[in-house]
């Protein structure tokens, strides 16, 4: 998840600002949210979605809002996870059966194991790592849509709708593990940038 046009942007500016953008405390949790959502697929749903944990309002910088995009994403997985055990109790087409059981049900218990890594790896302030299993995440989802759409469209529409929005929130954490990745190459000794080895 490349975020090109930012980095350019952070060439052209002092360090300073550099630092102050992510490092200190700001004083507008509505701007961070609109910096962190900059450069994301879905800029509208990125902003709502962090707008709806207060945590987003009193994050004092990207750092802590990485944490917050995956609590949001963990949440929506989960209840897509649990959507796709009743569909499956329904359903009555084993086509579609074998499709929510193989490749929706399997895949977001796949994905649910991406997002607790991702949570290991952001405590262990290793960002590049993040990235990986966040992608993953979006790849699992996918997976399940793809198995869906266009065969039983109209019957899964809820479903295949989750899944998209499911594939945007994962954009979120992703793009700001990948500014703060930046950011740690020009800052290694930053203590967010630091690389601890604790895991959960």
């Amino acid at each position: 998840m490349a975020n090109l046009p930012y980095i350019a942007l952070l060439s052209l500016i002092t360090l300073f600002f550099v630092y102050k953008s992510f490092a200190l405390v700001t004083e507008n949790g509505t701007d961070l949210i609109h910096e962190a959502c900059n450069n994301t697929r879905k800029y509208s749903l990125c902003v709502s979605a962090l707008e709806s944990d207060p945590r987003s309002l009193v994050a004092p910088n990207l750092f802590a809002l990485v944490k917050v995009s995956l609590d949001i994403l963990k949440a929506n997985v989960t209840d897509a996870h649990s959507f796709v055990s009743v569909l499956l109790k329904n359903e009555t087409d084993e086509r579609m059966k074998r499709c929510l059981q193989e490749a929706c049900l399997v895949e977001y218990d796949v994905a649910l194991s991406y997002i607790d890594r991702a949570f290991d790896y952001l405590k262990s302030n290793d960002y590049r790592s993040l990235n990986i299993n966040i992608a993953a995440v979006d790849d699992s989802v996918e997976t399940c849509r793809v198995c869906l759409s266009p065969k039983f469209q109209a019957r899964a529409s809820s479903l295949i709708n989750r899944c998209e929005i499911i594939s945007y929130l994962s954009d979120i954490p992703g793009t700001i593990s990948d500014s703060l990745l930046q950011f740690c190459l020009s800052h290694p000794s930053h203590p967010s940038c630091i690389r601890e080895d604790h895991w959960a």
